[in-house]
């Protein structure tokens, strides 16, 4: 049984692979979308996983400047029942653009 709060983000599910999907103009800071090419339900034939997490960085303005949205991009992949390295202490200081 998996100890503390889990939280399952409901995908944003693409409807047909060509279609695609894309963010929305409006967010606020702090919105989270996950997004899956996949169909609801359709398994997922990759090792590591295709959905991905988009997280609003910058609100959309009243003047007609969208949001900015960045994606989250993870440093270690693990399955159930293995402990969690330490987190990294080298990465790379941030730089805008």
């Amino acid at each position: 049984m998996a100890q503390g709060d889990q939280i399952n983000f409901k995908p944003h599910f693409g409807k047909d692979k060509n279609e695609g999907l894309t963010l929305p103009c409006e967010g606020e800071v702090g919105d989270i979308y996950v997004f899956s090419p996949l169909g609801e339900g359709e398994k997922d034939p990759t090792p590591q996983g295709l959905a991905s997490i988009w997280f609003c960085v910058k609100r959309a303005e009243s003047d007609g400047r969208n949001a900015i949205w960045a994606r989250v991009k993870f440093d270690g992949i693990l399955t159930c029942g293995v402990k969690p390295p330490p987190p990294p202490a080298n990465l790379p200081v941030l730089k805008e653009g």
